[in-house]
């Protein structure tokens, strides 16, 4: 089962691969590509799939592969800690994200048994955050301003990671509110997540500051740096899990300390490190079309219909429209603000954390959720992002862009 599994998602992307230029040209994704592959794969597979998630190895690989995707995506970031656009992304990243959560949180509460305020807020983290990764032509549209394709960016590399340890806390009580575990749990969230910042500056600044005294000294060179640098996640992963610490919430940290460390000079060491991140995100889609093939079979509930269909709409626009009030973002950009948040690779892997954790009915329900949200955000982002582009910003002239 497994030797098969992995024929066909390599399988896949050797030929996605072959043809990625073409597909580009039409306007489909990649991770499009390989949720439809995923898919076919999946119908003839389903019985099997929900056993193979389960597996505690799969949660192991999961973890990694989050905890590589957080340092990634925390020093992917070009210039500045928070882009080009700074006072836009830190509205979007502490002002509409706090509030995305809470009114996710309070719409999940509404429509879920009462007595559900913890897996409320678990399904926030889980369809709230956003991710470039099903529309990357958002970053390369020249019609879309500067300012707002930065701040997309930034808000897709660090909200992942300020939602990570609520995330880690709500799974928790989640699980203890089964009744599988004592209430201690929660209170051990919150020492893993605090365990996780230390150790995650410690490493990030101990390999930062190591690369820049090494480079400077020429005891290295930038090819060994970035292998090194790929090292770097795994291995603050696995020394906070050792501390008992939450790993990839370390990794994340990790990553934000590396950046402020080597400034201008992460781009030059982060290039592998980029390749394996997007080669796993290839295999994570995959594994989103068998477990959408999965999720089909066994039916949806409608909740999880209204839930994904709510924050992709309400839940992303009223937030980030109370956040840019009185910024310098005139209309149409907080309008494009406001509709473009693509849900992708961060919703995939909560949501695949909290089905393997979690031991009852709620599980399922979970993955329905994540696999909805998932689905209509590759529908309205990866297909619609140019045409809700176009609308936006057909009036607008061709002038330089606003500064923030």
């Amino acid at each position: 089962m497994f030797a098969a599994s992995l024929l066909c998602c390599v399988g896949s992307i050797a030929v996605w691969s072959l043809v990625a230029a073409r597909l580009d040209s039409w306007r489909v994704s990649p991770a499009l590509t390989l949720a439809v592959f995923g898919v076919v794969v999946g119908l003839l597979v389903r019985p099997q799939i929900s056993e193979v998630l389960n597996y505690h190895v799969t949660e192991q690989i999961v973890e990694l592969v989050l905890a590589t995707l957080l340092f990634s995506d925390a020093i992917a970031v070009k210039g500045k800690m928070l882009g080009d656009s700074p006072s836009v992304s830190a509205r979007l990243l502490f002002i509409a994200l706090p509030l995305s959560l809470l009114l996710a949180a309070g719409v999940a509460w509404a429509i879920l048994p009462p007595d559900s305020l913890a897996l409320a807020l678990l399904v926030a983290c889980v369809v709230m955050p956003s991710d470039i990764s099903p529309a990357p032509n958002i970053l390369a549209d020249n019609r879309i301003p500067a300012r707002v394709r930065s701040a997309l960016n930034v808000e897709s590399g660090y909200n992942d990671g300020i939602v990570a340890p609520v995330f880690a806390v709500a799974l928790a009580a989640v699980i203890a509110a089964s009744g599988k575990s004592g209430s201690s749990i929660v209170s051990e969230a919150f020492e893993a997540a605090a365990i996780a910042v230390a150790v995650g500056v410690a490493a990030g600044a101990g390999y930062g500051l190591a690369a820049r005294w090494s480079r400077a000294r020429a005891f290295s060179d930038d090819t060994a740096i970035r292998i090194g640098m790929l090292a770097v996640p795994l291995a603050t992963y696995s020394l906070a899990v050792l501390f008992k610490g939450n790993g990839f919430v370390a990794a994340f940290v990790a990553g934000v300390v590396v950046h402020l460390c080597l400034r201008a000079d992460a781009e030059r060491y982060t290039s592998l490190t980029k390749d394996v991140v997007e080669s796993t995100s290839l295999a994570l889609w995959f594994v989103f079309g068998v477990v959408a093939a999965y999720v089909v079979y066994v039916g949806v509930e409608w909740q999880a219909v209204v839930i994904a269909v709510a924050a992709l709409t309400v839940i992303r626009a009223i937030p980030v429209a109370l956040a840019l009030v009185g910024s310098r973002a005139d209309r149409a950009e907080r309008l494009a603000l406001s509709s473009l948040g693509p849900r992708g690779i961060t919703t995939l892997v909560f949501g695949l954390l909290a089905f393997n954790a979690i031991e009852d009915d709620t599980a399922i329900f979970v993955l329905q959720i994540m696999i909805v949200t998932v689905a209509l955000s590759l529908v309205m982002h990866g297909f619609g992002a140019s045409s809700i582009a176009g609308r936006i910003f057909a009036r607008r002239t061709a002038t330089p862009d606003h500064q923030s």
